[in-house]
């Protein structure tokens, strides 16, 4: 086991009969790494829509000043109304603004959820959504790490991350029409049986 996982194991010793436990522990953790300079772009993480309306997450991203990343992906986990929408990945698709890697340094990464393919993911209110319902869930984002531009070195990978962050989405009421507008939509309906009736 790399010397360097097992400094990170507070309590274990460095004996070979503990170091098989600890590996065996890590094998079961999470992702050692945590991008912390994620942040979620207005309207922010939480979201609402209309059943079948689909909503997105917008994202900015500070560059770590050490290392490159690559962005694998991201989902949407521990949901509590799963069968509330679906979820679409939009990070992955870009990879980093730089041919799929966010250089280290200074760089700010931001995409606004534009509607369409740009932003961190998308959610689609299912068409049987059942208004008011609140779906809270966690928005897991997966990115690898690299000491050096992973498309030059030869062995800079350093490991897989990912950052977390608390996301909802909730079901609007579809909105009642006014009384005027039903009583058209109502005139016209007869009209359209008056004239079936009248072809006859």
């Amino acid at each position: 086991m790399d010397k360097r996982y097992i400094d990170l194991l507070p309590g274990c010793s460095r004996g070979l009969l503990a170091a098989a436990v600890c590996a065996a522990g890590l094998g079961m953790a999470q992702p050692a790494a945590a991008l912390s300079l994620i942040e979620l772009t207005g309207p922010g993480g939480h979201l609402e829509g209309l059943p079948g309306q689909t909503v997105g997450w917008g994202f900015r991203l500070q560059a770590q000043p050490l290392e490159w990343l690559s962005f694998i992906g991201s989902a949407l986990v521990a949901e509590t109304a799963p069968a509330t929408g679906s979820y679409l990945d939009l990070i992955g698709l870009a990879g980093g603004p730089a041919g799929g890697v966010l250089p280290a340094g200074s760089t700010v990464w931001q995409m606004p959820y534009d509607g369409l393919s740009q932003g961190l993911g998308q959610y689609t209110l299912a068409p049987t959504a059942v208004p008011g319902t609140l779906n809270q869930a966690t928005l897991r984002v997966l990115f690898e790490r690299y000491s050096d531009n992973p498309f030059t070195c030869g062995s800079c990978f350093i490991d897989v991350g990912q950052a977390d962050l608390a996301v909802s989405v909730r079901v609007l009421t579809p909105p009642v029409p006014e009384p005027g507008t039903l009583a058209l939509w109502l005139g016209g309906a007869g009209v359209l049986v008056w004239a079936r009736r009248r072809v006859r």
